[in-house]
């Protein structure tokens, strides 16, 4: 399979359009996209540029979509696993917070890529109950 990660952004670009059609038309059923669908572009909020409806947009191109909660990881894996078996290609619309945990800026443009500084970067370890030190991989973490 090959797998292609997507924001709000990338899917605005003219050449998705493309690419999405020539994927359904030949019907690429090795072709899975997962979209980080955080509504949110570097500019904002998603809704100042773009109000289009993304899944009937594949599936009007010959896609198999599933909306996926981006913060549940078995709702993640079963849709992963749902989409190995499809034989079409297949769009996972996963619904995140871009910045989850983060106290002010989550779900918010500031947090696309702006330095959230140590009053937010406490916060996230706080919410996310995260005890390790920076640049620390827990043991049971696999890779």
């Amino acid at each position: 399979k090959t797998y292609v990660i997507v924001g709000d952004g990338c899917l605005m670009e003219g050449v998705s359009q493309e690419a999405i059609t020539l994927a359904g038309h030949m019907k690429l059923d090795r072709l899975i996209v997962l979209w980080d669908d955080n509504s949110v572009t570097i500019d904002g909020d998603i809704d100042v540029a773009d109000s289009t409806d993304q899944c009937a947009r594949l599936e009007a191109s010959g896609w198999i979509t599933r909306k996926v909660d981006g913060h549940d990881e078995k709702d993640v894996e079963a849709a992963l696993k749902w989409a190995q078996k499809q034989k079409q290609p297949v769009f996972l619309a996963i619904k995140t917070i871009i910045g989850y945990g983060a106290p002010k800026i989550a779900g918010t443009g500031k947090a696309h890529g702006g330095p959230y500084g140590p009053e937010e970067i406490a916060g996230i370890r706080k919410n996310i109950d995260w005890p390790h030190e920076p640049f620390e991989v827990p043991a049971a973490i696999e890779i």
